[in-house]
């Protein structure tokens, strides 16, 4: 049987004739959705309401997506219904399904469910208290890092070369974070702003965070890398807050006052902000709340009896990520901007999941935020992005279950895989393609590269022409470690990348100093290709690739992830399109790459 179910009704499609086509992500770059080819379905009254088509003004309104459960024979899959196009009585609808449909794949790395940190009692203390504890106790980290551009930079020409710079205190014999100050320059008070601070994540906790949303838990042999556990990711942006006489950074924790709507006792949360000079303000708004907390949800920004921004939601997750800019003239000075928030009455505090920033924006001398959430700190790509690149990069072995997410190396496990027997099911007539004429090239985005052909690591491409390279980018670049200044630790690339990395492990002698290996294991390409690809590409060059098309019968189950025996020879699944041709029987066309 074939059915998409969802809370409310059932769609036998097992007639439909679908389609499906399955990729195994041994074999790509990035993680893909399984899916059926687009089908066409006559609209009949009964469907019409299960997909939800309202006719309005002479136009079908409808929901492209529809999320639920898709049962192929035995087996069942987070699925959601695409809604290609509707044209008179048809609809065109594509069936995706897997893991892979879980809606964090979507969201940008900003909208994760990171909480707020409040830095107690100030950034400097916070910052140095975490840095000797390691993942998972520690979320981020604050390491110096050489990064001397910003020198050229409007307000940072007294930049003293580092992010999260610390200096050492003879008298007191202690390390501390430079902080920023205004200092009288040639009889003038001058904002000397010699350090920045940059709250680097640990590349763990954005997956950890990712994947919680969804109710899964990573586990596997990358969450218990030591190696791994040491990896933190550097921003291209950092804590930027100028100093103002109106300047305001804070969370809403205690209620103002309460209200009754519909029977509910409703908590409103109020800030008022009194403008006292003409320029350009600035509010910043973060909130990051499940629908539990958000049962009821309405935020408002008012100056004047003019709205300025307004949200409301019922029983919904509410992400919001914007920043207001508001230009204050001669006739709206001294107006107060009234931040409200409502909120069904709360059994916890609120702090961690809102956060507002309001400050004017001609101030100069950047001084420490207290309350900041590190989802400002991350690449500007979206969930599904950022695992793509990690997955590609270190090989992993991707396998959900229902509460948990198994991210292993496809290099350790490779040596484990069993091989099931299918000799039933051979093509009389399968075609053969050798690849052992294949060059793979292991690329990161400076042009380091490692170059390997089927007897091994190789440094000569010039006998292969292009349609014989298979390049496998690594989207992401590792810092460099130099001696700048006499002070060795990662410096910052001339050509900015979306994720950069550095290894850290703690202090050095009291200082927070990016490292150049751990346990003699390095971010080079040629570290990465001796840990994680080695024996992968040795399998890949070698390998024939064998397409065959055979009937099968629907009680016949095949993971797209187990090898299998057929035509005397082990095999691994590329992919797989099957195509439903009664009750019981497929049409199966597959492509394995053999040992």
């Amino acid at each position: 049987m074939i059915k998409f179910s969802t809370v409310a009704w059932d769609w036998d499609l097992t007639n439909f004739g679908l389609t499906f086509t399955e990729e195994n992500d041994y074999f790509t770059e990035t993680t893909t959705k399984s899916y059926s080819f687009p089908t066409s379905v006559k609209l009949t009254q009964e469907i019409s309401e299960k997909l939800g088509l309202v006719e309005f003004e002479g136009a079908t309104d409808y929901a492209s997506k529809i999320y639920g459960t898709l049962q192929i024979d035995n087996t069942f899959y987070d699925a959601y219904l695409s809604i290609n196009e509707i044209e008179d009585d048809t609809a065109e609808i594509t069936f995706f399904y897997g893991k892979e449909t879980l809606s964090v794949f979507d969201k940008k790395l900003k909208d994760l469910p990171f909480p707020v940190t409040i830095a107690t009692p100030d950034l400097n203390t916070f910052a140095l208290s975490q840095l000797d504890t390691a993942w998972p106790t520690a979320t981020h980290q604050f390491v110096k890092v050489f990064r001397d551009d910003l020198s050229s930079k409007s307000n940072y020409k007294h930049f003293e070369y580092f992010l999260n710079n610390t200096k050492y205190d003879d008298i007191e014999e202690e390390w501390y974070f430079q902080e920023n100050a205004n200092e009288t320059i040639d009889e003038e008070v001058v904002a000397v702003n010699k350090n920045v601070m940059v709250p680097m994540t640990y590349l763990l906790e954005v997956l950890k965070v990712g994947f919680k949303s969804e109710g899964l838990e990573i586990r596997g042999q990358m969450v218990q890398n030591e190696f791994i556990k040491k990896l933190l990711l550097v921003p291209q942006n950092f804590m930027e807050q100028f100093a103002s006489s109106q300047y305001l950074n804070y969370s809403f924790s205690a209620y103002t006052s309460q209200t009754q709507v519909n029977g509910q006792t409703i908590n409103i949360y109020k800030q008022s902000h009194t403008p006292t000079n003409v320029g350009s303000f600035e509010l910043k708004i973060r909130i990051n709340m499940s629908s539990l907390m958000a049962q009821y949800f309405k935020l408002t920004v008012v100056q004047d009896g003019v709205t300025l921004y307004e949200a409301f939601s019922e029983n919904a997750t509410v992400v919001i990520n914007e920043t207001l800019d508001i230009n204050i003239i001669n006739t709206n000075i001294f107006n107060d901007i009234d931040v409200e928030l409502h909120l069904v009455q709360q059994s916890e505090s609120i702090a961690s999941y809102n956060h507002f920033t309001y400050e004017y924006k001609e101030g100069q001398l950047n001084i420490f935020p207290t309350v900041y959430t590190i989802a400002d700190y991350l690449p500007d790509l979206t969930f599904r992005e950022f695992f793509n690149r990690i997955k590609s990069w270190l090989n992993l072995d991707v396998i959900y279950s229902d509460n948990a997410v198994y991210l292993d190396f496809l290099e350790n496990n490779l040596p484990n895989f069993t091989f099931k027997n299918r000799s039933h099911l051979q093509d009389t007539k399968p075609k053969r393609i050798t690849n052992t004429n294949n060059l793979f090239k292991l690329h990161y985005p400076n042009d380091e590269f490692v170059l390997v052909n089927k007897t091994g690591q190789t440094y000569n491409e010039s006998d292969f022409n292009t349609s014989e390279i298979s390049t496998i980018p690594f989207e992401l670049q590792p810092l460099q470690v130099r001696d700048n200044y006499n002070i060795v630790t990662a410096m910052y690339p001339e050509d900015e990348e979306d994720i950069m990395l550095i290894l850290y492990n703690g202090t050095i002698a009291g200082e927070n100093l990016a490292i150049q290996s751990y346990n003699n294991q390095t971010l080079t390409a040629q570290d990465v290709y001796n840990h994680f690809w080695k024996l992968w590409l040795q399998f890949r060059a070698n390998a024939e690739t064998v397409k065959d098309n055979f009937k099968m019968h629907y009680t016949e189950a095949i993971n797209i992830k187990e090898g299998e025996y057929k035509y005397n020879t082990k095999r691994l699944i590329v992919s797989i399109r099957k195509q439903r041709l009664s009750t019981e029987w497929y049409n199966v066309e597959m492509t394995a790459e053999t040992f």
